[in-house]
């Protein structure tokens, strides 16, 4: 992604649903709660899944699990529609989730992870400065997160996601941000590489988690392996609004460039 001011518009809707990985023991009726929930989302049932959240935060306002999983089905929602004031909306409301995740349960992966997510879904609507702010801040988060737990493969994945935008940057552009807005946080296509087939390794069913992976190859001029992994893409099951959106994107790569 060209230009500094843009530099923080990460593509982190697609990620994978992650498993719980915090926020203490919740009660046994609430656990088959979240499951269900968590089924529902995996199966694309996005409705069935937000109305079981929608009743959960009524009852449980401060619990992690539940704060995280709604700052998801923000960004979400939010990929889903076109309307640009709506979307805004939707993206602060996944910020203030999961702010809301880290604070009741700061050594909960999945929030640090899913608040990653929400800085980068709203870096969009964000003036340049405060998008310089939010690329250290994801970073931040993301490094916290991989502490706890080094296989969460929403943090893995948004973080391959991360070092490839910020990888972008021209010198020009960067020395520029770093002069007026702040200091920019360094990214290589490399190290996108390895985090996304870390996350394919742990998820390989996952459609972001390859359809990012063929990104970065496409960035390291790696055509073919970009092609295997867009190929496989489209193998797996839809999981969030924008996977099927991508799918006509690869169909239409693969047949330009014949691979």
């Amino acid at each position: 992604m060209k230009g500094f001011l843009l530099v923080l518009f990460l593509t982190t809707t697609s990620f994978a649903h992650a498993q719980g990985s915090g926020g203490g023991a919740p009660s046994p009726s609430m656990r088959e709660q979240i499951e269900e929930s968590d089924l529902l989302f995996a199966r694309g049932k996005f409705t069935a899944s937000r109305r079981i959240m929608d009743e959960l935060i009524k009852t449980h306002p401060d619990d992690a699990e539940v704060l995280w999983r709604m700052a998801q089905h923000m960004i979400n929602d939010g990929d889903g529609t076109r309307d640009r004031e709506k979307r805004e909306r939707l993206y602060r409301e996944s910020v203030e989730y999961s702010e809301a995740a880290v604070k009741a349960d700061p050594r909960s992966a999945d929030a640090r992870a899913y608040l990653a997510a929400s800085y980068g879904s709203y870096a969009m609507f964000a003036g340049g400065k405060e998008k310089v702010k939010l690329a250290n801040r994801i970073r931040d988060e993301l490094d916290q997160a991989l502490r706890l737990d080094p296989d969460n493969q929403v943090a893995l994945t948004i973080y391959g996601t991360w070092h490839r935008e910020v990888s972008e940057v021209s010198w020009i552009e960067r020395q520029l941000a770093n002069m007026f807005l702040g200091s920019m946080p360094d990214g290589s296509i490399e190290e996108s590489i390895r985090y996304l087939n870390s996350a394919v390794r742990i998820a390989p069913k996952v459609f972001r988690h390859r359809y990012e992976l063929a990104l970065s190859y496409i960035a390291a001029d790696r055509l073919r392996d970009a092609a295997a992994s867009f190929r496989a893409a489209l193998q797996c099951p839809t999981s969030w609004k924008t996977d099927d959106r991508r799918r006509p994107r690869i169909r239409e790569w693969l047949e330009e460039n014949d691979l």
